[in-house]
């Protein structure tokens, strides 16, 4: 088993070093301090991840849906109309001086 450690050792190695001539240093230094924080605190990591994934997966939603009509609810429905937003205002402008 060590075998394959090693060998896998090797292409990380080679990998590493054919991205370096590619990749800026400060993008390396701050791949480098992520992993670092992202091994200190796994749990907290964890749970940032899942709220950012979360957030992105609304918005998508929302951009991407098709626009809903917006259906009555019940109470719409089955109110008074006095009691409705038409009703309250025009009592209201009775009600009051203009």
């Amino acid at each position: 088993m060590p075998q394959g450690n090693k060998r896998l050792k090797q292409y990380s190695t080679a990998t590493q070093e054919q991205s370096s001539k590619y990749v800026p240093q400060p993008v390396v230094r701050a791949y480098e301090q992520t992993g670092e924080m992202v091994r200190s605190h796994p749990g907290s990591s964890a749970l940032v991840t899942f709220g950012i994934g979360v957030g992105a997966g609304l918005l998508l939603t929302l951009l991407l849906g098709r626009p809903a009509r917006r259906r009555q609810t019940w109470y719409e429905a089955h109110m008074p109309q006095w009691m409705s937003r038409e009703g309250i205002s025009r009592a209201m402008s009775r009600v009051l001086p203009s």
